[in-house]
């Protein structure tokens, strides 16, 4: 949940009935925000599949993708072309049958599927990482951070750290970070990259 702009959060109300949690953030003692959560309702954005391309339909370039959910994923060709790549065709990248990494950008809606992406990215406090993605490795600073100063002090700092095939996303967080938090946080996510790869 993100807090409304401009206001502090003094209050947060938590009612767990019915077979779903609701939350709600007050500032200044009026409704800032409400999450309703129902366990049934579960959302799998974010989560990373080990999927088969079921179909490939050209007319819409994309494919549908199998992953073990109520019904097959949607990946666009723009969520499967590599960074850089210039095919223009979705079966430039994927057949069917093919066996596909792919990570849900948005949750499965009435009658269409989740939305896929064959980009993963992994998310860390003040990271993102994006492993295989640019050759060479790319930094991007958060556009939020609005020092200047502290802006070329993280890109340069990340600069150091990314190898190539690594794309990095300085997130809003990391402007109080010190190195050692950064590189930490460099060094978790590739090994949470590594256990998924193996897997």
């Amino acid at each position: 949940m993100n807090e409304p702009p401009g206001r502090d959060i003094d209050e947060i109300l938590i009612s767990a009935a019915g077979g779903e949690t609701r939350i709600a953030l007050l500032a200044g003692g009026r409704l800032g925000e409400l999450e309703v959560a129902r366990p049934s309702l579960q959302s799998v954005a974010g989560n990373i599949y080990v999927g088969r391309i079921d179909k490939v339909i050209p007319s819409i370039e994309a494919a549908f993708v199998e992953v073990g959910l109520s019904r097959s994923g949607f990946l666009a060709l723009a969520e499967t072309r590599p960074v850089g790549a210039r095919g223009d065709t979705i079966a430039d990248y994927v057949a069917e049958g093919d066996p596909v990494l792919v990570q849900v950008l948005r949750d499965a809606a009435g009658d269409k599927g989740a939305k896929l992406t064959s980009r993963i990215s992994l998310a860390g406090r003040y990271l993102v990482l994006t492993p295989s993605a640019a050759e060479p490795a790319e930094v991007r600073v958060s556009r939020r951070i609005g020092d200047e100063a502290a802006r070329d002090r993280l890109a340069a700092r990340l600069g150091e750290l990314a190898v190539d095939g690594e794309s990095f996303i300085v997130r809003t967080a990391a402007g109080e970070a010190g190195a050692g938090d950064l590189a930490g946080e460099v060094a978790f996510l590739r090994a949470e990259w590594r256990e998924i790869a193996e897997k």
